[in-house]
């Protein structure tokens, strides 16, 4: 599924197309070890998924938080 594809289905995702990319292939790393952390047997494989976990969380946050900064920026309230 492409990103305009996804960008139609889920409006809420109002990201450029690179970074729409990159936020669907890091949810997929993150999906994916969450998975294998689940259903492994050897605690090698579960630190190695957890890595992953990491991984896909490092490049999420990022991007959740440039996008919740263009989406709605400060009206110079002192919420902080």
């Amino acid at each position: 599924m492409s990103a305009s594809a996804v960008a139609r289905r889920v409006p809420c995702l109002r990201l450029p197309a690179p970074s729409l990319n990159l936020f669907l292939v890091a949810m997929a790393f993150f999906i994916a070890s969450c998975v294998i952390a689940i259903r492994v047997q050897s605690y090698l494989v579960f630190l190695s998924s957890r890595f992953l976990q990491a991984c896909g969380n490092g490049a999420l946050i990022p991007l959740v938080q440039s996008h919740t900064v263009v989406e709605h920026p400060s009206d110079g309230g002192d919420w902080l």
